[in-house]
C-alpha cells in the first residue's frame, strides 16, 4: 500500500487543470471559428472554476488537513488516469472535451474513495465538496457543449 496526502491529490487535480490551460490557450491560438471560440470559452471556464476551487481549498484548509496520510493500494486507478499524455495541440477540439470529461469522471470518484476512507470530517467535507464542484462544472459543461454543437 502506497501513501500519500491531501496536498499531493490537490496538487495533482490542480496540475491537470493547469496542463488544460496550457492546451486551451493553444487550441485558441489556432481557431478562427465561432463555435469553436464558444467552446473553447466553456472549457476555458470549467478548467478554470475547479482549478480555482482547488487552489482556494489548499489556501483555507488548516494544517492539519493537508497533512493528512491516505494509504491507498498501490496506484489507485482513478490516479492513473493521467491525461496530460493524451493532450496536444493537434488534438481535435471533441477528443479536448471527452478527455476533460473522463478526467472530472474519475476525479469524482476519487475524490470519494477519499472521503469514504477518512476519519477526519474535515478532509471528508473538503473531498466531497469538490466532488460537487466537479460533478457541477462538468454538468455545465455537457449542456454548453450540446448547445453549442447545435449552432
Amino acid at each position: 500500500m502506497s501513501w500519500i496526502q491531501t496536498r499531493d491529490i490537490l496538487n495533482l487535480s490542480k496540475d491537470f487543470y493547469q496542463q488544460m490551460q496550457q492546451i486551451y490557450q493553444e487550441l485558441t491560438e489556432r481557431s478562427d471559428m465561432q463555435r469553436m471560440e464558444l467552446l473553447l470559452s466553456a472549457i476555458r471556464r470549467h478548467v478554470e472554476y475547479i482549478e480555482g476551487q482547488i487552489r482556494f481549498l489548499k489556501k483555507e484548509a488548516a494544517p492539519e488537513v493537508l497533512d493528512a496520510w491516505f494509504q491507498f493500494a498501490p496506484d489507485p486507478p482513478e490516479l492513473n488516469t493521467d491525461p496530460t499524455t493524451r493532450l496536444g495541440p493537434e488534438m481535435r477540439l471533441d477528443d479536448v472535451i471527452f478527455i476533460i470529461f473522463d478526467f472530472d469522471t474519475a476525479l469524482g470518484e476519487f475524490f470519494q474513495r477519499v472521503a469514504d476512507v477518512t476519519p477526519l470530517e474535515d478532509v471528508r467535507r473538503i473531498f466531497l465538496d469538490l466532488k460537487e464542484s466537479v460533478e457541477a462544472e462538468k454538468k455545465k459543461l455537457s449542456v454548453d457543449v450540446a448547445n453549442l454543437k447545435q449552432i
